[in-house]
């Protein structure tokens, strides 16, 4: 209701049937206009049909028509949607309106960058021999958390959810970034059926992941900078949100190695023992990593994260060779590559 005494009621209704590569959308949209001077009432029927043959072609087919106050025929229209590469699309439009007797031709023709689109637009208008040609730049803009600058992207940022990661060396190993850790460009991320990797800065955005539906990013464990490093998560699951931003910070940790020798000590000797399964364990994390001893007791586990590790025999191998279990050797793994000795003396009662 509007200060005029006028009154506007407007009812909507539309609903669509899913034919696999085909998409129905009927619609009714009814509009009532109260004044002190007249009334007027109008009802419009529209008519949607989308196919899509292929994942790079869609084709749109529109109509629409009036039932009050009387009967006429709207206008028609169809768009063909092509992608030609990750980077390259083309829009071919045409539409007649039957009230005003015009047709619109037209087409454009897109070229995506890593933060703007170049659109290049015609059209002509028939009878009226009216013409547009045109170039665009489009692009967007937000803000990155990792940050104070505002960013440059490619259109559209706001109609998905945005994941933002930063990488970088995690010195000492507690997972957040603190000042002085480097950063660690080329790390790649997927998510959403995409990936970047990582710029010079060890920061990267996947845009597009949709809206409330989960999803997961996966680190690619293979661009990490050398074998002697690895990112400290594989990734995760979240839910995406249109028009917010998604951060992580992926802490790229120095990988060490843990050997040494496994006596077995009994009443008679001290000897190394080979076939043994040792079990070296991070209780915070869960990580377990196992290693069975070679000949003179000799064992060896790689690639072992920062953190503090218990080092001892499984207990199912002290059962099978009647060695008691001890407290085990505590080790601590810094945040730095390196390789530990150490020794563990398993005592086997007669």
């Amino acid at each position: 209701e509007f200060e005029d005494s006028r009154t506007v009621s407007t009812a909507y209704l539309r609903t669509s049937l899913n034919l696999g590569t085909t998409l129905l959308s009927p619609s009714l949209e009814y509009v009532s206009s109260t004044s002190r001077q007249s009334a007027s009432s109008r009802l419009v029927a529209g008519f949607d049909l989308a196919l899509f043959p292929s994942q790079k072609t869609r084709l749109r087919l529109s109509a629409n028509a009036d039932f009050l106050p009387r009967p006429a025929f709207g206008q028609v229209s169809a768009q063909l949607d092509r992608s030609l590469s990750p980077r390259d699309s083309f829009r071919l439009t045409a539409a007649h309106s039957m009230q005003f007797g015009q047709t619109q031709v037209g087409g454009a023709y897109n070229r995506r960058f890593k933060n703007f689109v170049l659109s290049a637009d015609a059209s002509v208008g028939l009878p009226s021999k009216s013409y547009y040609l045109g170039l665009r730049l489009s692009a967007g803009l937000f803000k990155s958390p990792f940050g104070s600058a505002m960013q440059f992207t490619r259109p559209g940022v706001t109609s998905g959810g945005l994941l933002a990661f930063r990488a970088f060396k995690d010195l000492n190993a507690d997972g957040q970034f603190n000042t002085g850790e480097l950063p660690v460009p080329g790390i790649a991320v997927q998510a959403g059926g995409q990936g970047i990797d990582a710029d010079r800065k060890g920061v990267g955005y996947l845009y597009g992941l949709g809206d409330g539906t989960r999803t997961a990013y996966q680190i690619d464990q293979n661009t990490t900078p050398d074998i002697f490093s690895a990112a400290a998560k594989e990734g995760a699951v979240f839910v995406p949100r249109a028009g917010s931003i998604h951060s992580v910070d992926i802490p790229v940790v120095a990988l060490s190695e843990v050997e040494g020798t496994a006596l077995v000590q009994t009443k008679y000797s001290t000897k190394g023992m080979s076939g043994l399964l040792l079990e070296l364990a991070n209780e915070k994390s869960g990580d377990r990593r196992t290693s069975r001893t070679r000949a003179g007791g000799a064992f060896a586990f790689e690639g072992i994260h920062p953190g503090r590790y218990r080092l001892n025999i499984s207990s199912e191998q002290a059962a099978q060779f009647g060695i008691a279990i001890g407290p085990g050797i505590e080790i601590e793994i810094a945040g730095e590559s390196d390789i530990y000795r150490t020794e563990i003396l398993l005592i086997k009662p007669d």
